[in-house]
């Protein structure tokens, strides 16, 4: 959580130390006091805004109450739940979106290569035609302006060049 974002596995590591400070013995109340620190230190990473409602509850609360009842416990542990689902679908949304811009990306250099290839016909064909008004007249065709279909004829060209190794 070194940018200060929770993660999936941000999660599971402070769920294991919570764990394993559920099952610390405190010997003192200095040790009580240094446990509901820690505790209440990861309540504010997990949940900046505070519990949701209806739990609550301060984190510390939560934690300490879940081994009074089944009901404290299954209130505690649904609300871990809740964030691991909260964090999942954010991180599907976030995958969502970065296969989208792939594929983007993707169909751009499929549709450069095209063009590039157009225009290796078009050249071959007419010769003495300029460089810029062959690739201008394609990139009409795929509804670009003047510099946008230079642009995308060259990169295609180099994507044929490189494909072609």
């Amino acid at each position: 959580m070194a940018d200060g974002k929770l993660t999936v596995l941000s999660v599971l590591d402070l769920q294991d130390e919570l764990r394993d400070l559920y099952y610390k013995v405190t010997a003192t109340s200095e040790d009580e006091a240094i446990l509901e620190a820690r505790v209440k230190e990861i309540g504010a990473q997990l949940f900046p805004e505070g519990i949701p409602h209806p739990l609550g509850r301060d984190f510390w609360t939560l934690f300490a109450w879940q081994g009074r009842s089944s009901g404290d416990a299954v209130d505690f542990h649904r609300l871990l739940n809740d964030l691991f689902a909260r964090l999942a679908a954010e991180a599907g949304q976030k995958h969502r979106e970065d296969l989208g811009k792939a594929r983007s990306q993707r169909d751009k250099n499929n549709r450069n290569m095209q063009m590039a290839r157009q225009f290796r016909r078009l050249k071959a064909t007419n010769p003495n035609d300029a460089d810029t008004c062959l690739k201008e007249k394609i990139g009409r065709q795929h509804n670009l302006k003047r510099s946008a279909a230079i642009e995308a004829i060259n990169t295609g060209m180099k994507l044929l060049k490189r494909s072609e190794k």
